[in-house]
């Protein structure tokens, strides 16, 4: 099979960045859907971000965890937003921004706009406390979360089937299944994935029938 072409996977078009946010005093004030990314700090926000519009600026790539403090918007093409959350999980983060960064969470999950939360987790391992307190946290209110495995190149086809049962097994979920949660694996280098998740998203974000 033929590698894909540039087109074919650049599925967003004209993809800017809007403002940084704080609190949801600074959110944008138009009605367009969101489409929340979330993830420990340093799990390849970024450089997803990047990957589905097919730019390597975008969104900024730190290899610096902890770096991101703000919601940062990013409009496409004027339909809807994508939004990177900062990062969670960085102990060197003093507990006041930590709460800061919380409180910036619970914002963007209480307002009505945000349709899909996509929860970003290296795929080298599996969720712990700070991921497991984000679906809990999804869940209880009421947002529709999926998973988004990143850096699907870092491993070989033996251990991918390693990792996908044990996410089988104890989260009872399969690569992009319909039966249960979907699970979406991607790669930012390799751009294994990104068409299909930018499809998913833009299914997120249509307009409600």
């Amino acid at each position: 099979m033929s590698s894909p072409s540039l087109k074919e996977t650049r599925p967003f078009h004209d993809v800017k960045f809007v403002k940084g946010a704080v609190s949801h005093l600074h959110f944008p004030a138009d009605d367009r859907p969101f489409v929340l990314f979330a993830g420990r700090s340093n799990c390849g926000k970024s450089s997803l971000l990047n990957a589905l519009a097919q730019r390597h600026n975008l969104a900024r790539v730190s290899k610096t965890p902890g770096r991101t403090t703000e919601a940062n918007f990013f409009d496409v093409s004027g339909r809807f937003y994508l939004v990177d959350l900062p990062g969670y999980g960085f102990a060197a983060a003093a507990r006041a921004k930590r709460a800061e960064w919380d409180a910036l969470a619970a914002d963007l999950f209480a307002d009505p706009r945000t349709r899909i939360v996509l929860l970003l987790i290296d795929i080298r391992r599996m969720p712990d406390e700070n991921d497991r307190a984000l679906i809990e946290f999804a869940r209880s209110r009421g947002r529709t979360l999926r998973y988004v495995l990143t850096r699907r190149d870092k491993i070989g086809r033996g251990e991918f089937s390693r990792v996908m049962s044990a996410w089988r097994r104890e989260w009872g979920i399969n690569e992009l299944s319909v039966a249960s949660v979907p699970c979406f694996v991607t790669s930012s280098k390799t751009k294994e994935g990104i068409a299909e998740l930018a499809k998913a998203i833009e299914e997120y974000a249509a307009p409600a029938p």
